[in-house]
């Protein structure tokens, strides 16, 4: 648990680092002595601010997504039904979830509805996506590398455009 709670300290301060850089009511924020904001989770991964300062996280070895607010107060907030790794927030405040057993990527809306965007890319199946990013062009890149290994490379990235077309990358 003590290393649980350490990664949550550093995730949470290299966050708030980069989030004080585009952010003027974090920039007076003091960075240097970085607190413990909550322990006790089952491997936490994803870790994702909201426009508000609350923390999200996935429970890798859970089907739960979670949130830290800054007082330490931690609930969940969806139950996807699948492990899940990566998490991302669009513009709107909408939540990404890459369901790694799932083999898919969902949505959480700001209503509190969860729904499928995508478990294909160029008509095939994903594998298990893990990671997530904004790109160029406001497309959202994520990895899909389960099954990979040196003698078995067959991970990818894929994109998901405007207008919810999926596709290979690379």
């Amino acid at each position: 648990i003590k290393n649980v709670a350490v990664f949550i300290a550093v995730c949470t301060c290299i966050l708030l680092s980069c989030a004080a850089m585009h952010s003027p009511d974090l920039q007076d924020w003091d960075f240097s002595n970085p607190a413990v904001l909550a322990s006790g989770f089952n491997h936490p991964e994803a870790p994702m601010l909201d426009r508000d300062g609350n923390l999200y996280i996935v429970e890798y070895r859970t089907t739960v997504v979670s949130k830290i607010t800054p007082d330490g107060t931690v609930s969940p907030v969806v139950d996807t039904g699948y492990l899940n790794n990566g998490l991302l927030f669009d513009p709107e405040g909408n939540l990404y979830i890459l369901c790694w057993t799932g083999k898919r990527i969902l949505r959480y809306d700001i209503d509190g509805e969860l729904s499928l965007v995508t478990a294909l890319s160029d008509g095939d199946s994903l594998r298990g996506p893990n990671d997530i990013a904004w790109g160029p062009g406001g497309r959202i890149y994520f990895t899909d590398p389960h099954g990979t290994n040196e003698k078995n490379p067959v991970g990818a990235v894929h994109y998901i455009d405007q207008d919810g077309a999926t596709k290979t990358f690379a």
